[in-house]
């Protein structure tokens, strides 16, 4: 039952599609040939429209499929809007330029060109720095950098510093080695302002040191040489032996004589002498008695006798 009214309602809505079709090609729809055509329509191959070029579509009836024929699109037009713009950025030392225009945000079409010069900005110098050192005699270099353009240099001397003395003192001569005159050199390079010159030793300030006779109590000495203001000796004294007194000679004077045979009596008498008593045993028998005397005096009276053994 439920099966035959399906079917019974597919038929009537066959019946009623078939009659409205019917209808309308009775009336002249859709679009009989000569017609207006009444559409609803499409648009098909759409070249759009520019600011400048017009465009075109197709157009068809969409009852009954049909192409009407093409239609023209107005070209838009230009929607401009004033824009500005760098051409050239100004440096230290040159102008720049700067440009206003218009231009249409569509198309990017621009035009009322207008230039304007922007100022040098001139520069901005950095510190001075010292580049190159200057020394004792050579000036050094200072160098200024621009903050705008470090291509931008400018140099500059500064003055040498100059020495600094240092003095070297005089060096004195001495007897026998050279001397130096006063000097000056630079302490920081070195160079010698004001050269020392040689002084030649002054020699040797001779003294003769007197010889001394030798006697029969002191040696003595031979002559010699030195020098008063170094010291050093040129020629060295020699000891002189002290002189051996000869038997009988009891005064000590190299000779014997009437004052010897004195002298022993005066010792025989109880003098005192303690000066060489061998002299006074003039025979040398180990004893100073007047038989000593008793030679002595018979010697210097010339009478053939020997002093000692």
């Amino acid at each position: 039952m439920k099966r035959n009214s399906t079917l019974l309602c597919l038929m009537i809505t066959l019946a009623i599609t078939t009659f409205c079709l019917v209808g309308a090609l009775a009336d002249g729809d859709p679009c009989p040939p000569g017609s207006q055509h009444k559409g609803p329509f499409s648009y098909r191959n759409r070249i759009s429209a520019t600011c400048t070029e017009t465009g075109h579509h197709d157009k068809y009836c969409d009852a009954c499929g049909r192409y009407i024929g093409t239609e023209i699109i107005s070209a838009i037009g230009h929607v401009f809007e004033t824009r500005t713009r760098i051409i050239t950025l100004p440096t230290c030392v040159s102008n720049g330029l700067r440009q206003e225009y218009s231009m249409c945000i569509r198309c990017g079409y621009s035009c009322n060109f207008t230039d304007e010069s922007l100022p040098a900005i001139g520069h901005n110098w950095g510190p001075w720095i010292v580049t190159k050192q200057p020394t004792c005699t050579d000036a050094g270099v200072e160098t200024s950098t621009c903050r705008n353009d470090p291509t931008h240099i400018e140099t500059r001397e500064c003055p040498p510093r100059g020495h600094k003395e240092e003095k070297q003192p005089r060096i004195e001569p001495t007897c026998t080695e050279a001397g130096l005159s006063e000097g000056k050199h630079c302490s920081v390079c070195g160079e010698v302002i004001l050269a020392q010159n040689s002084i030649p030793p002054t020699g040797h300030t001779v003294v003769i040191d007197q010889a001394v006779e030798a006697t029969y109590t002191n040696t003595g000495l031979t002559s010699g040489k030195h020098c008063s203001v170094c010291g050093e000796v040129l020629l060295a004294q020699e000891i002189i032996p002290m002189l051996s007194r000869k038997i009988g000679d009891t005064t000590g004077d190299g000779i014997i004589d009437g004052r010897d045979v004195l002298r022993l009596a005066k010792y025989l008498a109880g003098g005192y002498y303690t000066e060489d008593i061998d002299t006074f045993d003039v025979n040398s028998d180990g004893k100073v008695d007047g038989r000593d005397l008793l030679r002595l005096v018979k010697y210097c009276a010339g009478m053939s006798v020997t002093l000692g053994k």
